[in-house]
């Protein structure tokens, strides 16, 4: 499979990331917003049997084509509500990928740069944070590498069969995440047209893609024909229109993208930078039109390099380069000859794995407890020395790729192994309000003081604690003389200021958590007769 492995060591990497892959997705908290609203939406859905128009509580923003949140109910039925089945289809997904890149990539760019690739593509931190935050990209992720590797494998292979999976893979992608899709697969055929040998092909894989729009216009006739077309046209303006310019604090310069990519593949990062320079040679500079290179080049320029120059930015906006991404630094890996072993750029790949490990080193001190600081102090030993054993290796004129995923896999183990599940009481308070509000045995409970935790009411909901949502003072006190629960965030005095209370009128709890889309602590407070 690529770059020679032992079987021991292709045992070793698999282990370590099939580990760090699924390890706690069963009982680490959803992440707001995203995750948590996604979640709710396939809940809901398999609640109402609604599979038309995602609705869940403070999750109006997050509203997308519904193919992820049908998959999110599909897990959920077989495995129930939890975190687990709100990750399991990221976790597939991911998987599919790397197979897409062996196999398929192998089909198109040769079978040792596809394994390579696959590969390159596993130890890669993306893969692993793709399952452990379940968003839509991972699922965007899969269907858009499909839809792309089959298309080159059409222009190359001439074989017809390939448009199926253009087709499925245009189709899946719009149904996950919209326009993303177009973008990429019509900037590559506008690119291939101008080359003679593909302008055939170009055209006839143009009609599939427009074909593969079908399910997404008939799930959008269908909900058009349901609400008079609001929600289509929401998504539009949300989703498209705002798109061009900068959203909130969702912004960045060009280079933003190169710089997400070097930090996803940071032990790679100077072949991911030398193999750029390799394939603008090759195109370029020795007109190589009918090459690799071009075809490579062909998708990354609307698949990454386009949104460096939108304003507005988000690391997965990028998402269909990923599997470009890992062919790209395959095919330097295995251009690597004698000379380039006194290239000095590899020191950058170093000193990425330097500051990473340095900050194992630091910062549990500075927010963990003593037991998990010391583990992954020894995480941060590992990632420093195995860095500097990768650039003496590579000084020598090795190609590795065993020891520099190991480090890369290593440090997203050290993570999601002993970091954030240290911390997730504290980032998960809403899990935990949730479990405290139901001793109290409430009535029902209103939520007051609007703000958007959509994992808050998903673990009330979990909970069996009937809601109502009323944030208007005038309307509070029936609730209140029929013995409602209340609960607030950020506010510990509005009921006694509203209802005149003495503190011997009612019981208050609280509680402390950190909010990690908002950057901030909120506090809960409920209070009840």
């Amino acid at each position: 499979m690529g770059v020679q492995l032992s079987k021991t060591q292709f045992a070793i990497l698999l282990s370590v990331f099939t580990i760090t892959l699924f390890i706690f997705n069963w009982s680490i908290g959803l992440w707001d917003q995203d995750e948590a609203a996604y979640a709710g939406f396939g809940k809901r859905m398999l609640e109402t049997g609604d599979y038309l128009i995602p609705e869940y509580p403070w999750s109006f923003i997050h509203r997308k084509p519904p193919l992820h949140f049908w998959m999110n109910a599909f897990w959920m039925e077989i495995f129930g509500v939890n975190e687990w089945s709100t990750r399991f289809s990221s976790a597939l997904s991911v998987i599919g990928t790397i197979l897409l890149i062996w196999k398929l990539g192998g089909k198109v760019f040769g079978d040792k740069i596809g394994g390579t690739a696959a590969i390159v593509a596993m130890v890669s931190l993306y893969s692993i944070f793709l399952t452990k935050i379940a968003v839509t990209d991972a699922d965007l992720m899969f269907f858009q590498t499909l839809a792309v590797l089959s298309l080159l494998a059409f222009f190359k292979l001439k074989k017809k069969s390939y448009l199926i999976g253009l087709f499925i893979g245009v189709a899946g992608a719009a149904l996950v995440k919209g326009p993303p899709v177009y973008v990429v697969i019509f900037g590559i055929l506008g690119l291939c047209f101008w080359v003679k040998k593909y302008r055939i092909s170009s055209i006839v894989a143009f009609f599939v893609a427009v074909l593969g729009f079908t399910p997404l216009y008939l799930w959008g006739s269908a909900t058009w024909a349901k609400d008079g077309g609001e929600f289509v046209s929401w998504l539009v303006e949300w989703y498209i229109l705002n798109r061009n310019k900068p959203f909130t604090v969702q912004t960045g310069p060009p280079g933003y993208f190169l710089i997400f990519f070097g930090l996803t593949f940071f032990s790679f990062v100077h072949l991911l930078i030398g193999g750029l320079g390799q394939i603008f040679k090759k195109v370029f500079k020795e007109r190589a039109w009918n090459s690799d290179e071009f075809l490579l080049l062909a998708w990354i320029i609307p698949g990454w390099f386009l949104y460096e120059f939108i304003p507005s930015k988000l690391p997965t906006y990028a998402i269909a380069c990923f599997a470009a991404v890992a062919i790209l630094i395959a095919k330097k890996i295995h251009s690597l000859n004698e000379l380039d072993k006194k290239e000095r750029g590899f020191i950058v790949s170093f000193i990425l794995g330097g500051i990473l490990g340095l900050a194992l080193l630091i910062l549990p001190w500075v927010y963990l407890n003593v037991k998990a600081a010391i583990i992954l102090n020894v995480f941060g030993v590992v990632v420093i020395a195995g860095s500097w054993v990768v650039f003496k290796e590579r000084k020598q004129g090795g190609k590795p790729i065993f020891k520099p995923g190991l480090i890369m896999l290593l440090l997203a183990l050290s993570v999601f192994a002993v970091a954030v599940p240290d911390i997730d009481d504290k980032r998960s308070a809403g899990k935990i309000v949730a479990k405290k509000i139901k001793v109290s045995n409430p009535k029902n409970l209103v939520v007051t003081h609007k703000i958007m935790i959509p994992s808050l009411i998903f673990y009330l909901e979990q909970e069996n604690i009937p809601l109502i949502y009323d944030y208007e003072f005038p309307n509070w006190k029936p609730y209140w003389e029929r013995g409602d629960h209340f609960l607030f965030f950020d506010v510990k005095d509005d009921i006694r200021k509203a209802f005149e209370l003495t503190i011997n009128d009612y019981k208050i709890d609280s509680l402390e958590g950190w909010q990690s889309d908002r950057g901030k602590v909120i506090k809960y407070y409920w209070y009840w007769k």
